[in-house]
């Protein structure tokens, strides 16, 4: 049997959980707890990578969940010498999809975490449409983990431009005042350029499928002022490669503001 019919047939499948961090261990073990809480019904297995991390080890977080498989590597500092946090985020997913050989791959980024239904609710969408590459929408949240409304599109640092691209994502309906919900799409055209947005933690791939597009790591100054990240490129390459894309329509990621993001913009509901 081909590796690409299993999903497509039903059989129960075994995920890969991808996690990378760097120095924030409070927030990956609340990553790793939404793990463990999914009523996903197949195999999950966790990759934490650390990025200049020393206290990754190999046994770590096995004893507080037992029923994961849980393995992990540290990469020290000086292993990637490019200097750009956009070629580290990049290589080390690079990295670490070369050590998966589970029939599915997921991303979550230690400080963000999962609805319960997150993955069952990719793996019944990823059956009922035959895609190979299917994600969800996600729930902004401060570091307190309270829903953030936002006014401005909050990963462009200049405040007018921040407003412009919000107003876009509005008319397009992604964003919308009041909420903090953002409808993620492949795909959203406006004045012929096309807006489309899915953040790394939103996606379940096929591991087939993903291994045929590696992320970027040539990342120019202009993608850096954009915030045009490792996601973003590897967004554009699904499209340009005419994978077939599908998204639950639900929120299960809580996305959490802040490092890269400009928090100037946003406001907690209590």
């Amino acid at each position: 049997m081909r590796e690409e019919d299993k999903v497509n047939r039903g059989i129960p499948p075994a995920v890969t959980v991808i996690i990378l961090t760097r120095d924030r261990p409070s927030l990956l073990g609340r990553a790793v707890t939404s793990v463990a809480g999914q009523d996903f019904y197949g195999r999950i297995q966790v990759l934490i990578v650390g990025d200049d991390c020393a206290y990754i080890k190999p046994g770590i977080f096995r004893a507080e969940f037992p029923k994961l498989r849980l393995w992990s590597f540290n990469i020290s500092g000086d292993v990637f010498t490019e200097a750009s946090i956009l070629f580290r985020i990049a290589s080390l997913r690079n990295l670490a999809l070369s050590q998966v050989r589970t029939e599915l791959v997921a991303f979550l980024d230690d400080d963000n975490r999962w609805a319960p239904n997150h993955l069952s609710s990719l793996y019944e969408t990823m059956i009922e449409t035959r895609c190979p590459a299917v994600h969800a929408w996600r729930i902004l949240v401060d570091e307190s983990n309270r829903e953030t409304i936002v006014d401005s599109f909050p990963w462009i640092k200049d405040r007018t431009r921040a407003i412009q691209r919000f107003e876009i994502l509005r008319k397009l309906g992604l964003m919308s005042k009041g909420t903090a919900v953002v409808r993620d799409r492949a795909e959203a055209v406006y004045n012929n350029i096309d807006y489309g947005m899915v953040d790394c933690g939103e996606w379940l791939f096929q591991r087939h499928m993903i291994e045929r597009f590696p992320f970027k790591t040539d990342f120019s100054r202009t993608d850096e002022s954009n915030m045009i990240g490792e996601d973003d490129k590897l967004l554009s390459d699904l499209k340009e490669g005419q994978v077939p894309i599908a998204c639950t329509e639900m929120p299960t990621l809580f996305y959490t503001l802040g490092g890269m993001s400009n928090q100037n913009h946003t406001r907690s509901r209590a």
